[in-house]
């Protein structure tokens, strides 16, 4: 018999496994599961043997008397199995059987992500990881520690300053971010940001880090149209002062989206701001 059918036998009965890691890994609201079967295959061993043992047991208690000498000639390519015919009902029970423990791995690994983000046992216990890093802090995870004050999902949006290398010295830019893609080795490949401005680092009176500089958030650069009551001369001339500074120092730049390539970024500050909290980290 063809070595390739004993393969195609390892396959199928590795499969559910992979497909319960793929349901474990994958967000379906963003991101794509991005690994290849054979990144996944010594991870998925383990959730092979907890789906694959318990749906044997069942199928051959109450449904089918699995003829398990037969399987075995056909999985170790033995020309004995050819005395042996196997029939067309046992073909469509095994490929029913392949379907239903497969879409049921799939839904396994979903109910299983859910169940560890609610808990938080991701942040415990490395082995079920899900997140990357870019991903626990740009999409805001790492607020759902339990030693974090506030949660991801009352996140509205994501503040960055960037600061980065150019010719005319380092540059920080400052923007919501949009989107972001992380390269399978877990490398920052590019980031996308909206209502972006620039401006030179050196030409920070304060010297200090970009997230340091209270301008350089949105909410404050509009201060002189805040509502004093009622205003007084020392406070509109604080106004006027701190948006002219705006003005000289940042160059807002034109467009919709603004991509800033990774290798480029030298670090990075993040703001979140919520609908009760704003945090930084």
């Amino acid at each position: 018999m063809n070595f390739l059918f004993g393969a195609l036998l390892i396959f199928i009965l590795l499969l559910p496994g992979v497909l319960f890691r793929i349901g474990y890994l994958s967000d379906p609201n963003r991101k794509m599961f991005k690994s290849s079967f054979s990144e996944e295959l010594p991870f998925s061993l383990v959730p092979t043997l907890l789906i694959q043992i318990p749906a044997y047991l069942f199928v051959n208690s109450f449904l089918w008397n699995v003829n398990e000498n037969k399987f075995y000639l056909l999985f170790i390519n033995s020309d004995k199995v050819l005395l042996n015919n196997v029939n067309s009902i046992e073909i469509f029970c095994f490929f029913a059987y392949t379907v239903i423990v497969n879409v049921a791995a799939v839904y396994m690994g979903a109910a299983a992500r859910r169940f560890v983000l609610n808990r938080h046992l991701d942040f415990k216990y490395p082995i079920l990881k899900i997140h990357n890093a870019w991903e626990t802090y740009f999409e805001g995870f790492i607020l759902d520690r339990p030693d974090t004050p506030g949660t991801s999902k009352q996140i509205v949006h994501k503040w960055l300053d960037i600061l980065t290398d150019s010719r005319d010295g380092d540059i920080i830019y400052s923007g919501y971010l949009q989107d972001y893609v992380v390269t399978r080795d877990e490398k920052l490949d590019r980031l996308y940001l909206t209502a972006v401005r620039r401006r030179l680092f050196k030409n920070d009176p304060t010297g200090s880090n970009p997230g340091s500089d209270s301008l350089s958030s949105p909410e404050n650069e509009d201060l002189n149209n805040i509502n004093y009551d009622p205003p007084s001369a020392e406070l509109e001339t604080t106004a006027t002062e701190i948006d002219k500074e705006l003005n000289n120092r940042y160059y807002f730049m034109p467009g919709d989206y603004f991509m800033i390539p990774g290798a480029q970024i030298k670090n990075i500050n993040i703001t979140y701001f919520s609908e009760e909290v704003d945090t930084t980290v």
